[in-house]
């Protein structure tokens, strides 16, 4: 079914009643102080708590689990019973974290041992990072000591959508979309990554409801050669975001054997856009080059001022573009791979980057006519370099994810 991409990105599916897998609240009347709180039930009176606590340092009183410092790194732990993984269920949190000398993982697993794979990771100095798979940690912003945070994971098909709320995220925000980690049997928890693991959770639970997210603009570009024409809304795991009017501003793109191909070049550039009407975004693509380089186009205004993030032969490179003028922001060393993500987060002033499943660099930005752009797209300096499963997802600074509250309420 057609979904304007304009229009807020998210569904459920509300011919089914939302009825929980878990539910764990902490609201008991008797305190279970450490080491018992292993084998004891959840709230909901079916979900057995599993608990790695070597150090007894995970207890529940005051209507929440508290981790204290001193437990054992990437050992210790809470974890519930599996349920098997379907695309729109939703994982929901709610934590503050205690001290600045922190690190902590909270999210979905794939055992009930060791470190979470998928989620939230908070880390000392207020570095916030999605996890994706356990070994790539993606930064994706900042925390605050003593500020209570709700958390949100929406399962795809394969990886999470994940979202938070509080402190300088008003409304709920998308972080990350993982796409690493298709295990079927998943298992909610909280881990321990550093002996100085401070935090409180609130509750825990898993809705077994069909929460849909959409991109707002999304283009696989299987079809046949020619225009570049409108996004086909199959980028993505997730149908949607199709419809909308790709633009070549500098040179021109095309439709060439299933792929977005650069096909002419002015100036050394061809640049393709869309207009995703905000320009709070994360956007990804597949690219590919065979000669110079290939990449993205964020907060382009005109043909005169934008931003590019482009990579080369070795290196992923952010350049801001003012008035004609090009200006290096970083260039960051990576190992070139074909058909690799190349990934952005973009935020007010800040531009966390990714390049192959792994984080590159954040910068900021705040150079008045680079912060209302709306259009993003294709960039590339050498005919025939491609680009293919261009995806762009609203980050929710306008309160498209608010629904989301139903889960938590």
């Amino acid at each position: 079914m057609f979904q304007s991409a304009f229009l807020p990105n998210f569904t459920r599916n509300t011919s089914k009643q939302i009825n929980y897998l878990l539910e764990d609240d902490f609201r008991i009347a008797t305190p279970v102080l450490a080491p018992a709180v292993n084998g004891t039930l959840a709230t909901d009176g079916v979900n057995v708590r599993t608990v790695t606590d070597t150090n007894n340092k995970i207890s529940i009183y005051g209507n929440q689990c508290s981790f204290l410092s001193g437990s054992v790194a990437n050992v210790d732990g809470l974890w519930y019973p599996p349920h098997v993984r379907g695309a729109g269920k939703v994982w929901v949190s709610s934590i503050t974290i205690g001290r600045v000398a922190n690190d902590l993982r909270i999210g979905i697993d794939v055992n009930n041992s060791g470190v979470i794979q998928d989620g939230f990771r908070f880390i000392s100095s207020g570095s916030l990072r999605a996890l994706d798979a356990a070994a790539a940690t993606k930064v994706v912003g900042t925390y605050d000591i003593n500020t209570k945070y709700d958390l949100a994971m929406v399962e795809r098909l394969s990886g999470y959508f994940t979202f938070i709320r509080g402190g300088a995220f008003t409304n709920w925000s998308f972080l990350y979309p993982s796409e690493t980690t298709s295990t079927a049997t998943i298992f909610p928890g909280i881990s321990s990554a550093s002996s100085t693991c401070d935090c409180a959770i609130d509750f825990m639970k898993v809705a077994n409801v069909e929460y849909l997210v959409s991109p707002i603009a999304s283009d696989s570009f299987n079809r046949a050669n020619g225009s570049i024409g409108n996004t086909d809304g199959l980028g993505a795991f997730e149908s949607g975001g199709d419809g909308v009017q790709w633009i070549n501003e500098i040179g021109s793109w095309n439709i060439s054997g299933n792929v977005a191909s650069a096909a002419t070049l002015s100036s050394s550039l061809a640049v393709a856009t869309v207009n995703l009407q905000t320009p709070n975004v994360h956007i990804e693509v597949d690219a590919t080059r065979f000669a110079g380089e290939i990449g993205l186009i964020v907060r382009y205004l005109d043909a005169s001022n934008f931003i590019k993030l482009r990579i080369n032969s070795s290196a992923v490179i952010m350049e801001k573009v003012i008035g004609g003028v090009s200006t290096s922001v970083s260039t960051t060393a990576v190992t070139y791979t074909v058909g690799a993500r190349l990934e952005a987060r973009v935020i007010g002033n800040t531009f966390h980057i990714y390049y192959n499943n792994a984080f590159v660099k954040s910068n900021t930005v705040t150079d008045a006519s680079l912060q209302s752009g709306t259009k993003v797209g294709l960039y590339a300096n050498t005919v025939g370099n491609t680009i293919n499963n261009f995806v762009a997802w609203d980050l929710g600074d306008t309160g498209v994810y608010n629904s989301l509250d139903q889960f938590i309420l």
